[in-house]
Protein backbone atom coordinates (compact mmCIF):
# COMPACT_ATOMS: atom_id res chain seq x y z
CA UNK A 1 0.00 0.00 0.00
CA UNK A 2 1.31 3.36 -0.27
CA UNK A 3 0.19 6.76 0.38
CA UNK A 4 -1.45 7.93 -2.65
CA UNK A 5 -3.38 4.58 -1.97
CA UNK A 6 -4.91 5.57 1.37
CA UNK A 7 -8.75 6.14 1.51
CA UNK A 8 -8.64 9.71 1.77
CA UNK A 9 -8.28 12.88 -0.04
CA UNK A 10 -5.08 13.29 -1.44
CA UNK A 11 -3.44 17.50 -0.54
CA UNK A 12 -0.09 18.75 -0.74
CA UNK A 13 2.27 17.98 2.10
CA UNK A 14 3.09 21.44 2.69
CA UNK A 15 2.67 21.87 6.47
CA UNK A 16 2.59 20.23 9.67
CA UNK A 17 -0.88 20.75 10.08
CA UNK A 18 -2.12 19.08 7.10
CA UNK A 19 0.10 16.08 8.02
CA UNK A 20 -1.01 15.89 11.52
CA UNK A 21 -4.65 15.68 10.11
CA UNK A 22 -3.63 12.62 7.27
CA UNK A 23 -2.07 10.74 10.73
CA UNK A 24 -5.98 11.63 12.66
CA UNK A 25 -7.53 10.59 9.65
CA UNK A 26 -5.40 7.54 8.99
CA UNK A 27 -5.96 6.40 12.48
CA UNK A 28 -9.97 6.46 12.19
CA UNK A 29 -9.66 4.66 9.16
CA UNK A 30 -8.07 1.82 10.70
CA UNK A 31 -10.37 2.09 13.86
CA UNK A 32 -12.97 0.62 11.30
CA UNK A 33 -11.28 -2.25 10.83
CA UNK A 34 -13.14 -3.55 8.22
CA UNK A 35 -10.35 -4.17 5.82
CA UNK A 36 -7.58 -5.51 8.22
CA UNK A 37 -9.62 -9.02 8.34
CA UNK A 38 -10.51 -11.75 6.03
CA UNK A 39 -13.23 -13.98 7.01
CA UNK A 40 -15.22 -17.27 5.70
CA UNK A 41 -18.48 -19.28 6.60
CA UNK A 42 -18.89 -23.32 6.38
CA UNK A 43 -18.17 -26.54 8.31
CA UNK A 44 -14.47 -26.21 7.60
CA UNK A 45 -12.49 -23.27 6.66
CA UNK A 46 -8.98 -22.81 4.95
CA UNK A 47 -6.36 -19.70 6.56
CA UNK A 48 -3.84 -19.14 3.81
CA UNK A 49 -1.39 -17.15 5.90
CA UNK A 50 -0.23 -17.23 9.46
CA UNK A 51 -2.83 -15.36 11.26
CA UNK A 52 -5.09 -15.39 14.68
CA UNK A 53 -8.74 -15.33 15.08
CA UNK A 54 -10.49 -12.30 15.08
CA UNK A 55 -14.32 -14.00 15.88
CA UNK A 56 -15.91 -17.04 15.35
CA UNK A 57 -19.66 -18.25 15.59
CA UNK A 58 -20.65 -21.82 15.77
CA UNK A 59 -24.25 -21.51 14.46
CA UNK A 60 -26.87 -24.33 16.07
CA UNK A 61 -28.22 -27.31 14.41
CA UNK A 62 -31.00 -29.45 14.49
CA UNK A 63 -31.40 -32.40 12.12
CA UNK A 64 -34.66 -34.59 12.08
CA UNK A 65 -34.10 -37.40 9.60
CA UNK A 66 -38.33 -38.61 8.77
CA UNK A 67 -41.68 -37.73 9.99
CA UNK A 68 -41.86 -39.21 13.40
CA UNK A 69 -44.71 -40.83 15.25
CA UNK A 70 -45.21 -42.17 18.96
CA UNK A 71 -44.85 -45.81 17.71
CA UNK A 72 -41.78 -44.74 15.44
CA UNK A 73 -39.95 -41.93 16.38
CA UNK A 74 -37.04 -40.02 14.90
CA UNK A 75 -34.50 -38.65 17.02
CA UNK A 76 -33.94 -35.18 16.67
CA UNK A 77 -29.48 -33.90 16.90
CA UNK A 78 -28.06 -31.17 17.88
CA UNK A 79 -25.11 -30.07 18.03
CA UNK A 80 -24.16 -31.02 21.55
CA UNK A 81 -20.58 -31.60 23.60
CA UNK A 82 -18.13 -32.71 23.80
CA UNK A 83 -17.20 -29.62 21.70
CA UNK A 84 -13.48 -28.69 20.84
CA UNK A 85 -12.46 -25.54 17.87
CA UNK A 86 -9.91 -27.34 16.26
CA UNK A 87 -7.18 -24.81 14.48
CA UNK A 88 -4.43 -27.37 12.33
CA UNK A 89 -3.28 -30.11 14.66
CA UNK A 90 -4.66 -28.20 18.04
CA UNK A 91 -7.54 -28.47 19.27
CA UNK A 92 -8.86 -26.54 22.54
CA UNK A 93 -11.79 -27.89 24.49
CA UNK A 94 -15.32 -25.90 25.07
CA UNK A 95 -17.10 -26.69 27.75
CA UNK A 96 -20.87 -26.21 26.76
CA UNK A 97 -21.89 -26.30 30.38
CA UNK A 98 -24.75 -28.52 29.67
CA UNK A 99 -25.89 -26.46 26.80
CA UNK A 100 -26.45 -27.00 23.08
CA UNK A 101 -26.72 -25.31 19.92
CA UNK A 102 -30.12 -26.18 18.33
CA UNK A 103 -31.89 -24.73 15.24
CA UNK A 104 -35.46 -24.38 14.21
CA UNK A 105 -37.63 -24.91 10.90
CA UNK A 106 -37.88 -21.24 10.30
CA UNK A 107 -34.26 -20.50 10.45
CA UNK A 108 -34.07 -19.43 14.03
CA UNK A 109 -30.84 -21.26 15.62
CA UNK A 110 -28.85 -20.72 18.89
CA UNK A 111 -24.90 -19.26 18.20
CA UNK A 112 -21.68 -19.87 19.84
CA UNK A 113 -19.55 -16.87 19.88
CA UNK A 114 -15.97 -16.85 20.58
CA UNK A 115 -13.93 -13.03 20.33
CA UNK A 116 -10.26 -12.30 19.67
CA UNK A 117 -9.58 -12.42 23.44
CA UNK A 118 -10.88 -15.80 23.70
CA UNK A 119 -14.19 -14.78 25.26
CA UNK A 120 -16.93 -17.28 24.70
CA UNK A 121 -20.55 -17.00 25.04
CA UNK A 122 -24.26 -18.52 23.98
CA UNK A 123 -26.84 -16.32 22.41
CA UNK A 124 -29.23 -18.64 22.98
CA UNK A 125 -32.75 -18.72 21.46
CA UNK A 126 -34.18 -22.02 21.40
CA UNK A 127 -35.20 -24.68 24.47
CA UNK A 128 -35.25 -28.30 24.92
CA UNK A 129 -37.25 -30.62 27.03
CA UNK A 130 -36.16 -33.90 27.91
CA UNK A 131 -39.19 -36.02 29.08
CA UNK A 132 -39.86 -37.36 31.41
CA UNK A 133 -36.69 -35.77 32.98
CA UNK A 134 -37.94 -32.44 32.57
CA UNK A 135 -41.41 -32.61 33.52
CA UNK A 136 -42.98 -31.74 36.43
CA UNK A 137 -46.19 -33.42 36.18
CA UNK A 138 -48.50 -34.56 33.47
CA UNK A 139 -52.56 -33.67 33.85
CA UNK A 140 -55.12 -34.89 30.97
CA UNK A 141 -57.55 -31.75 29.49
CA UNK A 142 -59.59 -33.74 27.73
CA UNK A 143 -60.51 -36.63 25.09
CA UNK A 144 -60.31 -35.66 21.53
CA UNK A 145 -61.89 -37.64 18.56
CA UNK A 146 -59.09 -41.14 18.50
CA UNK A 147 -57.45 -39.88 21.34
CA UNK A 148 -56.38 -37.84 24.09
CA UNK A 149 -55.10 -34.46 24.48
CA UNK A 150 -52.90 -33.05 27.62
CA UNK A 151 -50.86 -30.60 29.48
CA UNK A 152 -47.00 -31.42 29.92
CA UNK A 153 -46.20 -28.92 33.03
CA UNK A 154 -41.97 -28.74 32.63
CA UNK A 155 -39.22 -27.32 35.21
CA UNK A 156 -38.90 -23.63 34.72
CA UNK A 157 -40.73 -23.50 31.19
CA UNK A 158 -43.23 -20.64 32.25
CA UNK A 159 -40.49 -18.30 33.26
CA UNK A 160 -39.43 -18.82 29.20
CA UNK A 161 -42.38 -17.76 28.07
CA UNK A 162 -42.80 -20.16 24.86
CA UNK A 163 -44.55 -17.91 22.15
CA UNK A 164 -48.24 -18.25 21.97
CA UNK A 165 -49.34 -19.86 19.05
CA UNK A 166 -45.95 -21.09 18.26
CA UNK A 167 -45.74 -24.43 15.22
CA UNK A 168 -41.76 -23.65 15.04
CA UNK A 169 -40.18 -26.53 16.48
CA UNK A 170 -39.04 -30.36 17.01
CA UNK A 171 -40.48 -33.17 18.81
CA UNK A 172 -38.70 -36.73 18.52
CA UNK A 173 -42.06 -38.59 19.15
CA UNK A 174 -44.83 -36.22 16.67
CA UNK A 175 -44.65 -33.56 14.57
CA UNK A 176 -44.44 -29.67 16.16
CA UNK A 177 -47.79 -28.05 14.74
CA UNK A 178 -50.42 -25.95 16.38
CA UNK A 179 -53.67 -27.77 16.01
CA UNK A 180 -56.00 -28.23 19.53
CA UNK A 181 -57.54 -31.51 18.23
CA UNK A 182 -55.90 -34.99 16.03
CA UNK A 183 -57.86 -33.64 13.31
CA UNK A 184 -55.97 -34.83 10.20
CA UNK A 185 -52.59 -34.22 11.80
CA UNK A 186 -52.78 -37.33 13.49
CA UNK A 187 -50.60 -37.12 16.36
CA UNK A 188 -48.57 -34.17 16.94
CA UNK A 189 -47.38 -31.61 20.18
CA UNK A 190 -47.25 -27.73 20.11
CA UNK A 191 -47.00 -24.98 22.64
CA UNK A 192 -49.58 -22.19 23.58
CA UNK A 193 -49.67 -19.88 26.41
CA UNK A 194 -46.52 -21.04 28.11
CA UNK A 195 -47.56 -24.72 28.18
CA UNK A 196 -46.61 -27.45 26.09
CA UNK A 197 -49.71 -29.64 24.62
CA UNK A 198 -49.22 -33.37 23.23
CA UNK A 199 -52.11 -34.69 21.28
CA UNK A 200 -51.54 -38.33 20.81
CA UNK A 201 -53.61 -40.98 18.57
CA UNK A 202 -54.78 -43.91 20.38
CA UNK A 203 -57.46 -45.61 22.90
CA UNK A 204 -56.66 -43.60 25.97
CA UNK A 205 -58.18 -42.98 29.48
CA UNK A 206 -56.37 -40.46 31.59
CA UNK A 207 -54.26 -42.52 33.87
CA UNK A 208 -52.95 -44.34 30.23
CA UNK A 209 -52.12 -41.06 28.91
CA UNK A 210 -50.03 -40.17 31.84
CA UNK A 211 -48.42 -43.43 31.91
CA UNK A 212 -47.43 -43.64 28.35
CA UNK A 213 -45.97 -39.91 28.53
CA UNK A 214 -44.10 -40.32 31.62
CA UNK A 215 -42.25 -44.05 30.01
CA UNK A 216 -41.06 -42.24 26.78
CA UNK A 217 -38.56 -40.31 26.48
CA UNK A 218 -39.56 -37.55 24.34
CA UNK A 219 -37.14 -34.41 23.27
CA UNK A 220 -39.06 -31.62 21.93
CA UNK A 221 -36.95 -28.11 20.94
CA UNK A 222 -38.81 -25.01 20.64
CA UNK A 223 -38.32 -20.92 20.42
CA UNK A 224 -37.77 -18.83 23.50
CA UNK A 225 -39.48 -15.66 23.89
CA UNK A 226 -36.81 -13.69 24.76
CA UNK A 227 -33.28 -14.85 23.91
CA UNK A 228 -30.93 -15.66 26.70
CA UNK A 229 -27.17 -15.02 26.46
CA UNK A 230 -25.06 -17.56 28.24
CA UNK A 231 -21.09 -16.65 29.84
CA UNK A 232 -18.84 -19.80 29.16
CA UNK A 233 -15.76 -17.78 30.26
CA UNK A 234 -12.16 -17.53 28.43
CA UNK A 235 -10.34 -20.24 26.25
CA UNK A 236 -6.82 -19.62 24.59
CA UNK A 237 -7.60 -19.36 21.19
CA UNK A 238 -4.57 -20.85 19.19
CA UNK A 239 -2.31 -19.06 16.83
CA UNK A 240 -3.47 -19.74 13.32
CA UNK A 241 -0.65 -21.56 10.99
CA UNK A 242 -0.13 -20.99 7.45
CA UNK A 243 -2.28 -23.42 5.36
CA UNK A 244 -4.23 -23.90 8.78
CA UNK A 245 -7.66 -26.02 8.43
CA UNK A 246 -10.54 -24.39 11.17
CA UNK A 247 -13.56 -26.69 11.84
CA UNK A 248 -15.16 -27.15 15.42
CA UNK A 249 -15.14 -30.68 16.65
CA UNK A 250 -18.77 -31.73 18.29
CA UNK A 251 -21.87 -34.38 18.34
CA UNK A 252 -22.83 -32.87 15.24
CA UNK A 253 -21.24 -30.92 12.34
CA UNK A 254 -21.95 -27.52 12.56
CA UNK A 255 -21.65 -24.24 10.42
CA UNK A 256 -19.31 -22.03 11.69
CA UNK A 257 -18.28 -18.21 10.80
CA UNK A 258 -14.44 -17.53 10.87
CA UNK A 259 -12.70 -13.74 10.69
CA UNK A 260 -8.87 -13.36 10.57
CA UNK A 261 -6.50 -10.88 10.69
CA UNK A 262 -4.70 -10.06 7.37
CA UNK A 263 -1.28 -8.30 7.30
CA UNK A 264 -1.44 -5.23 4.99
CA UNK A 265 1.29 -3.32 5.61
CA UNK A 266 -0.85 -0.59 7.91
CA UNK A 267 1.78 -0.55 10.99
CA UNK A 268 4.72 -0.13 8.26
CA UNK A 269 2.73 2.57 6.79
CA UNK A 270 1.55 4.38 10.08
CA UNK A 271 5.40 3.98 11.12
CA UNK A 272 6.40 5.73 8.36
CA UNK A 273 4.19 8.25 8.76
CA UNK A 274 4.89 9.27 12.06
CA UNK A 275 8.30 9.82 11.16
CA UNK A 276 7.84 11.71 8.48
CA UNK A 277 6.14 13.96 10.74
CA UNK A 278 8.78 13.89 13.16
CA UNK A 279 10.83 14.87 10.64
CA UNK A 280 9.33 17.82 10.09
CA UNK A 281 8.22 18.82 13.66
CA UNK A 282 12.07 19.03 14.10
CA UNK A 283 12.81 20.94 11.34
Amino acid sequence: MTIEALPFEHRPRNSIANNLDKINELIDWVNLDTHLYASATGERVTVDDASSVKGLTVDGRSVQDGTPTPDEPVAVQVVEGPLSLVIGDASVPIDLQGNTLASLPDGTRDELHIDSVGRVWIEKRTGRILTPTDVSSVNTLTQVTNGARWNIDVVGLTSEEIPNDSTNGFCSHTPFSRTLGLGSLGSHVFTFGGKVYYVIEGDFTASTAVTWVNSHQMTIIYPLATPQTIDLGYITTPAIPSGSVVTVSASLTPTIHLEWWVDDSITELINDLIAYIDYKTEG
